[in-house]
């Protein structure tokens, strides 16, 4: 039973690491409310040391068959919305709705698209280039907000 395995090992066990544009990021993929507490609170405790706070969380919430009235979270993705940071920063009007891909070139950077199908997020196991997929607008994200926060 999966409320018999420890949260100490069960945080240990959705955790990959990916390349995304160079630079290796960890992910956290949990389907257990106790251990999606553990991360949150271990996440808030690295955020102490950190110059820039700037963080949104974003769970996604699936109702599975027996549980009707009790929606579980399904991911948790740690990004920072830019669109409209971006165009308050460079006051351009115009660009709040744009994709990530054009608002990283307003910035100077040139950041693709992920390369592959949106995966299916009621899935419990999830391929590698399911979750790179998944971390790829969060971590862009994160870029290209830090960029925009250089510009201040």
């Amino acid at each position: 039973m999966l409320n018999n395995i420890p949260v100490s090992f069960l945080s240990r066990i959705g955790t990959y690491e990916v390349d995304i544009h160079g630079a290796k990021v960890k992910v956290s993929v949990v389907d257990n409310s106790t251990v999606i507490d553990a991360k949150i609170e271990e996440f808030k405790s690295s955020l102490q040391t950190l110059r820039r706070r700037v963080v949104g969380v974003d769970i996604k919430f699936g109702k599975t068959a027996s549980e009707r009235y009790s929606p579980t979270a399904k991911i948790l993705l740690l990004c920072v919305e830019v669109g409209y940071l971006a165009a308050k920063i460079l006051k351009k009007a115009n660009i709040e709705k744009k994709g990530l891909a054009e608002l990283a070139g307003e910035v100077g950077m040139d950041i693709k698209e992920p390369i592959g199908e949106c995966p299916d997020w009621n899935v419990t196991v999830f391929s590698d280039e399911e979750i790179k997929y998944a971390m790829h607008n969060s971590y862009t994200s994160y870029v290209i907000g830090n960029k925009l926060f250089g510009m201040i």
